[in-house]
């Protein structure tokens, strides 16, 4: 003890009778099929191999490897109980002793908390990551750090534009629930992808719409000179705090208020 989840391991039954002899000779050998083998501990893991225990190879004894997937809340929480309610011969039921199943290594992350359906940029994101195994159960022991990046490569921890990419886990968690992840740039079909190594994690999609109406940016290079009482184009843009444009969400701007004068020593 302990043993890893979604790894086998060795494990010997034998069929006895009330004397505690093995039933392996004789009018009363055991060689059926139909014993189970299952979890009686509090957890009440589910033992994904073997389904039943075989005793047809060698009568009164069963050999071979047991793989449980799931993983305990404490320690020494597995006991094995090989028992056959079936028959025709019945045998009554055998526990083994206590131990315990850890997860395995990370193999991969998983968002139970992912980005809203719209945020804004330079808004908090709320977001809670697991590490787990490759049977998807918590690894407890991870701690990272972890690197975390989006579709847009603003995204940053802690506040927004800061830069910081790095993240920590405790017990396995990234609990930023208090909204502790920013994206600066607006776009739709964003996604969050949690890494350590080759071991991935992506968030759901979706949509950062712009921050508050911010500044003008007038995009348009004029060519100069101009000729007076000539029209000619300019384009200007209502822009955020973060430069992105507002021409969507709740914060794009449809006003007509905004003046247009020379800012030129005439």
């Amino acid at each position: 003890s302990p043993q890893q989840a979604g790894v086998p391991f060795n494990v010997r039954v034998e069929a006895r009778d009330t004397w505690d002899n093995v039933l392996d000779s004789g009018v009363n050998a055991y060689a059926e099929n139909e014993a189970t083998l299952v979890d009686n501990g509090p957890d009440g893991l589910v033992v994904t191999s073997p389904v039943t225990l075989d005793f047809g190879g060698t009568a009164g004894i069963w050999e071979g490897t047991v793989t449980i997937s799931g993983v305990n809340t404490g320690v020494n929480q597995v006991t094995l109980r090989a028992e056959d309610t079936v028959g025709p011969t019945t045998v009554g039921l055998g526990d083994s002793n206590a131990f315990t199943v850890d997860s395995g290594p990370l193999d991969h992350f998983v968002y139970t908390t992912n980005p809203g359906a719209t945020e804004t940029a330079g808004g908090a994101i709320a977001v809670f990551i697991e590490a787990r195994d490759s049977n998807d159960n918590l690894v407890d022991t991870y701690v990272g750090p972890a690197v975390i990046s989006d579709t847009t490569g603003t995204i940053s921890e802690g506040s927004a534009g800061g830069g910081v990419t790095s993240i920590v886990f405790i017990g396995g968690e990234y609990d930023g629930t208090g909204g502790t992840l920013y994206i600066t740039e607006a776009d739709t079909g964003i996604s969050i992808t949690v890494s350590d190594g080759g071991y991935t994690g992506a968030s759901s999609t979706f949509t950062v719409q712009p921050g508050v109406a911010n500044h003008f940016t007038v995009v348009t290079s004029i060519s100069s000179p101009q000729q007076a009482g000539v029209p000619f184009n300019v384009r200007v843009e209502a822009r955020d705090t973060w430069d992105n444009v507002l021409d969507s969400g709740v914060n794009a701007y449809a006003e007509n208020e905004a003046t247009l004068v020379d800012n030129g020593p005439d």
